[in-house]
Formats: structure tokens, C-alpha cells, sequence
């Protein structure tokens, strides 16, 4: 018995003696779940670095599933959706925490109140449903205003969150994406504005951004048409986004013309862009290829108020006429578009925008979207060509004014020049000769300067196995068998100049015979005595515009015209405004002479037919270094020694010579189909 009261004894004295210390252990613990709770959720910084931290392991599950190791993926997707919905817990608590300390300072509420609301934050059995809660009532502004979808946080808790940390089951990333969208608009509304890390679709990460979209555009290359969704611009130089030319502009500016983008384009490029509006009268216009802009306000114009509605309503007021607009727009647009975004703040009216696009081209698999200066990952849209790209707008124009710097140099190692009715040259603005060009190709006097920078244009190759049609330069370089019958029609010409007569002529030519070529180098041994300019496209300004260059050189105009590219009837219409200007000029029209149809009644200077033995002669000559068989060789001369006509042509001596790798049959059927006018397609 005295050894077990002594063992008690002893028990008791160490009992006594641990009590002290296991309430110091627990006082000790009690304040470090105090101080990590205050840290966690008061502190904005915090906040903040879970959220970037839930978006760098998003990030890295992306590259490892990318790798294929899905395991691992999984792992750091569900790393990534605990990491977030903490950040979103703590912003919620940060909120309401801030909400009762406002409240009671303000007196809406007693110290008690406050005290309470402030302790809830800290129940264990406080989730996230309750903040949720809570929040929908204390949120100023309002969440709906601010298109904040708490459903979507919910619903993303059990798929990202808790049912893969509690089942060890895969997170959904399309859930996480469209979570991580909505959280972020809690912390940047309600908790900081901060600089919050986007998930971004860049292949070569944010060094190599710019590059990427090299590669994607192929150099920003006209195989593309370039469209920019943009909003209201501040503080952004965007000299260098003009650099390349846009085909349409989608502006929700709607003082743009006034102060903003709009107005910058007038300023710095000298011209006024085509305006369209979204409007039912306006979605049935037609569009024709221009070297301008078309510019839609999309949300109205400040010179007109009524015209201006809120963000909320774009959507029925506006937006259900954009794919009418783009139909139009595609038509005569018909490339693949680079559509650029420098995102506008309403995500349903930029999701709205990209159904459009893929309503009219080929259920989107022809338009890429590329989102700039991003705020959000835009869950909303749902497409795999919609990419957010880890560049700034700012960047981009800085980009694109470095990568025209070398195409400035050579336009500026030539200038726009015309002949003057004394035979002097007169220098032709830059903004003038943008408008020009929205008609014309004008031939200027040094027009082959401006190509000898250009692989494609300075090759004989591109030319005769018919890629291009015969360049500037390779005029210059006599690329081309000269016509025994271009003499002749140039003497027309002159007499018809010097008789100061207001006429329309026409030259006709048989396919394959070279006649565009022909055109193309009567105009350019004529550029030096008149100012020569090829039509390629009859609109309102087209008359207008050659009345300025008359009233700049007071000399007889010349206009060389392809039917491939216009109809007879235009020129025609042509003529009739022209004659009313008072000046002298001649209207060349080249028309395609098919069999069984007859040419029209009218002035014809000449037909222009098949080689004649010499010229064939000299076709084979210029061939002559890319002729690899013998068997070829015979072809074309049995070609130049038969009495035949047909095929006598430079065409199809050309399609002889390079055989499979001729592509001038296709580029030829294409363009006569692509470009054909409606009085030949009849």
C-alpha cells in the first residue's frame, strides 16, 4: 500500500508537474491557429499569392498532361483546385471581415453584432456554402452587377476541389477554368485590384509570344484577312498597330471617331476608314475588297445618343446583326481571319462576337481568335482556335511597328511619282496614294524600286510557272516575251492622247495568250508621259479620285482596265462620270475573247492572238533553263515550227516546261472563277 501511495504519489506529482506545461503547448498552438487565420485571410497579400499559386499549378498540370504523364497531371490539378478554393474562402472571409468592421464604425451595427459576425468567420463549421451566403447579401455593388456566377464557384468546389481531395477521383480542368474566372472577380472586386495570373495558351511561353504569332500568321503574310475586336484605347501608342493592314475593325468604342481609336487611324494613316454601323439596314450591304479598313462601331456613335445602349443590351440591340454582317464581309473576304482582341469587358458580348465569326467561317476551323492584354481566362467561350495569349496590347503594337520597320525603309527608298502634263514629276502623298489604292494599282515611275526587296517578284521562276502575275521588276527585267502587236497599241494610244479625246477602248485577247501580261507592260512603258493607273475596282470615289490626280498633274489620264477583274458596263460608267470632268483621258479595257462569243460593238484597238513563230521562239529561249528533259525540249519545238495556233501561247509552252510542278493551271482556274465578273460568268 505505501509503495502504491508513493507510485501515486509520484504519478500525481508528474501529472502536476505536466499540467503547466500542456496548457503553455496548447496556449501556444492556440495562438499560432489565431495568427495564421488573421494572416491568412485579413492580409490581401496572402490572398493573392494562393491564387497565383493555384494558377502556376494549373499551369504545370497543362505541361505534364501535355508530356502524358496523367498521374503526375492529376496530382498537381487537384493541388491546383485545393490551392484555389482556400484563396477563395480567404477573399470571401477578407470581405465580410472588412464589411462588419465598416458597418460597425459606421454605426449600423452594435460592437456585438460585429463581434459575432467576425466570430462566425472563424467557426469550424463555417464552409463555403455559408460564405457564399453571406456574401450574396453584404456584396456592394452588388455580384450580379458585376457578372460574378457564384453557382459556377459551387458547382466547381465538388469537381476541382472537394470530391477529388475526399475520393482521390481526376478534377475536372474545364470546371477549374471556369471557377478560376469567377474567383478572380471576387478578389479584384471585392478584396484588390491586383495583378492576378492568367492561364494562358501560349506554346512557347510568355518570352517567345511574339514568335509564336509569327509562326501562326506566317509572318503576318496576306494569306490571312486581319480583324481587331477592340474596346476604348487609353494611354497606348498605337502608331505601330497600323503598320499592318486591317480588313475590319470591330470597335465597341463609341466615341471612337472622336477620341479614340478611329481617329488615331485618321490621324496617323491620312485616310477615313469605311464606317458601318450593327444595324438591321446596315447587315445587308454589300462589301468589296478594299486597301481601307471597314470600321463597325459596334456600339453606336457619340454624335448620335440614341444610337449609344448599355453593355447588358448589346447583345439583342446589336449583336443578333453581327453574323449578318459577317456573311457580307465573307463573301468578298473569303481568306481564313487572324481575329486580334483587345478584350471588351463584357465576356457574353466577346462570346457572342466569336460565335459569329464561326457561325459564317466553317464552324470557326477558318478564324483564329488571340486574346491581348487579357483580364480573365473568359470560361464562357468554349473554342479551341480562342487563345489568350501572355502578351500586352501595348507589346503587340510595339511588335508589329518593328517588323514593318524594314517594309517603311524600301517605301520610303521610292516615292510616289506621276507625270506632270510638262513631262516634270509630281509627288503623290502617302495618304492620297492609300486612297488610290482602294481602286487602283497606280503605276508609278519607280512602282519596280519597290520590289526589289521581294524574292517572289524579282524571280523569273514565280512568274513563268504561274504563281504571280508578271511583276513591276520583271517588266523592267523583260521577264516577259514583248509583243510584235504592243508597238501598235501604244501608237493608238498616243494619237488618241494627243487628240485630248474622253474614249473607251478595247483590246481583245484569247486565252493563254498573255494578254494581263501585255496590259501590264503597255502600262508600265507608258507611266512616264501620263499618269497610268490599272482599275481593279468601281466605286463611288473611283471617278473622284482620278478628277484629283488630273487637277495634281493637269495631264491626260490613262486607265488600263482587265475584265477578269471588272465589267465592260462599269468602265462604261466610267467613262460617262469621267466625261463630265472635263479632262482628257482613255479607258484600255482588255477583254477575254472566249469562242462563240462575240465581241460587243465598239472601239477595238487590236486582237491580240498566238505567238508567231519569233515570239514563240523567244518563250522557248526564256525557258529554257528550267527544261530538264529532252523530251521536253522536242515538245516545245514542234510547238514553235507548227503551223497549229492553239497551242502556241505562252501559257501552255510554260505548262510543258514545268510539267507537275506547273502551278499556273491552278492559280489560273481559280482566279478566272474566283475574279470573274458576272457578264462573263453568263
Amino acid at each position: 500500500m505505501i509503495r502504491y501511495e508513493i507510485i501515486y504519489a509520484d504519478e500525481r506529482r508528474i501529472i502536476q508537474k505536466r499540467r503547466p506545461i500542456m496548457r503553455k503547448k496548447s496556449q501556444k498552438f492556440s495562438r499560432f491557429i489565431a495568427s495564421a487565420n488573421c494572416v491568412n485571410y485579413r492580409n490581401d497579400a496572402i490572398i493573392v499569392e494562393k491564387f497565383n499559386e493555384s494558377v502556376r499549378k494549373y499551369k504545370r498540370f497543362a505541361d505534364i498532361n501535355a508530356a502524358g504523364d496523367e498521374e503526375l497531371a492529376s496530382e498537381k490539378l487537384r493541388d491546383a483546385g485545393t490551392d484555389l478554393y482556400q484563396s477563395c474562402e480567404w477573399a470571401l472571409k477578407n470581405y465580410l471581415y472588412k464589411v462588419a468592421i465598416t458597418r460597425f464604425e459606421n454605426g449600423e451595427i452594435s460592437n456585438e453584432k460585429k463581434g459575432n459576425e467576425i466570430d462566425f468567420l472563424s467557426m469550424k463549421d463555417t464552409n463555403l456554402f455559408k460564405l457564399i451566403d453571406a456574401f450574396k447579401l453584404k456584396s456592394k455593388p452588388d455580384y450580379v452587377t458585376l457578372g460574378i456566377n457564384l453557382d459556377t464557384i459551387l458547382y466547381g468546389a465538388q469537381k476541382t476541389n472537394n470530391g477529388p481531395k475526399h475520393n482521390a477521383t481526376v478534377p475536372d480542368p474545364n470546371t477549374y477554368r471556369k471557377a478560376v474566372g469567377e474567383i478572380r472577380k471576387i478578389i479584384k472586386n471585392y478584396v484588390i485590384d491586383a495583378d492576378l495570373d492568367l492561364i494562358e495558351d501560349s506554346i512557347y511561353g510568355s518570352q517567345n509570344v511574339w514568335y509564336e504569332l509569327l509562326e501562326e500568321t506566317n509572318d503576318f503574310s496576306d494569306a490571312y484577312h486581319y480583324v481587331l475586336v477592340t474596346k476604348t484605347i487609353s494611354n497606348i501608342n498605337v502608331k505601330g498597330l497600323f503598320s499592318r493592314k486591317w480588313d475590319l475593325v470591330i470597335d465597341f468604342d463609341y466615341d471612337s471617331d472622336v477620341t479614340g481609336l478611329e481617329k488615331e487611324y485618321t490621324k496617323i494613316c491620312g485616310v477615313v476608314p469605311w464606317i458601318r454601323m450593327l444595324t438591321k439596314t446596315e447587315a445587308n450591304r454589300k462589301f468589296s475588297i478594299s486597301n481601307l479598313p471597314y470600321w463597325i462601331m459596334a456600339n453606336g456613335c457619340a454624335d448620335d445618343p440614341d444610337t449609344i445602349i448599355d453593355e447588358s443590351r448589346w447583345k439583342s440591340k446589336y449583336g443578333r446583326y453581327l453574323s449578318d454582317v459577317l456573311e457580307k464581309f465573307h463573301e468578298m473576304y473569303t481568306k481564313p481571319v487572324k481575329v486580334f482582341i483587345y478584350p471588351i469587358d463584357n465576356e457574353k458580348n466577346l462570346e457572342r462576337v466569336v460565335e459569329a465569326f464561326d457561325d459564317v467561317y466553317e464552324s470557326g476551323d477558318d478564324a483564329d481568335y488571340y486574346v491581348l492584354s487579357a483580364q480573365g481566362e473568359y470560361s464562357r467561350i468554349d473554342n479551341g482556335n480562342f487563345r489568350i495569349l501572355p502578351l500586352k496590347f501595348k507589346e503587340f503594337c510595339d511588335n508589329l511597328l518593328i517588323h514593318y520597320e524594314a517594309d517603311r525603309f524600301i517605301a520610303k527608298s521610292y516615292e510616289n511619282q506621276l507625270p506632270t502634263v510638262n513631262k516634270e514629276m509630281v509627288l503623290i502623298s502617302e495618304a492620297f496614294a492609300a486612297e488610290l489604292r482602294d481602286s487602283f494599282e497606280v503605276v508609278y515611275v519607280g512602282v519596280d524600286r519597290q520590289e526589289e526587296y521581294d524574292a517572289t517578284k524579282t524571280s523569273r521562276n514565280y512568274f513563268y510557272r504561274g504563281d504571280i502575275p508578271i511583276s513591276w521588276y520583271g517588266l523592267n527585267h523583260n521577264f516577259d516575251v514583248v509583243r510584235k502587236i504592243k508597238t501598235s497599241i501604244i501608237d493608238k494610244i498616243k494619237t488618241d492622247m494627243q487628240d485630248r479625246g474622253r474614249l473607251l477602248k478595247r483590246v481583245c485577247y484569247e486565252p493563254g495568250v498573255g494578254g494581263t501580261t501585255l496590259m501590264r507592260r503597255i502600262a508600265w512603258e507608258l507611266r512616264e508621259q501620263y499618269p497610268t493607273m490599272i482599275l481593279q475596282k468601281y466605286n463611288e470615289q473611283t471617278a473622284k479620285n482620278i478628277q484629283k490626280v488630273y487637277d495634281i498633274t493637269h495631264n491626260q489620264i490613262l486607265i488600263m482596265v482587265d475584265n477578269n477583274d471588272v465589267e465592260l458596263e462599269e468602265a462604261k460608267n466610267l467613262q460617262v462620270e469621267l466625261k463630265k470632268m472635263g479632262f482628257s483621258f482613255v479607258i484600255c479595257y482588255f477583254e477575254r475573247k472566249l469562242k462563240g462569243m462575240h465581241s460587243e460593238s465598239g472601239a477595238i484597238y487590236d486582237v491580240v492572238q498566238s505567238l508567231n513563230r519569233v515570239e514563240a521562239l523567244e518563250m522557248k529561249n526564256k525557258l529554257q533553263y528550267y527544261i530538264e528533259e529532252q523530251a521536253i525540249e522536242d515538245r516545245l519545238n514542234s510547238i514553235i515550227e507548227s503551223m497549229e495556233k492553239e497551242e502556241k501561247t505562252p501559257f501552255i509552252m510554260a505548262m510543258y516546261t514545268f510539267n507537275e510542278n506547273f502551278a499556273g493551271i491552278k492559280p489560273y482556274i481559280y482566279n478566272y472563277l474566283e475574279h470573274m465578273n458576272p457578264q462573263i460568268r453568263k
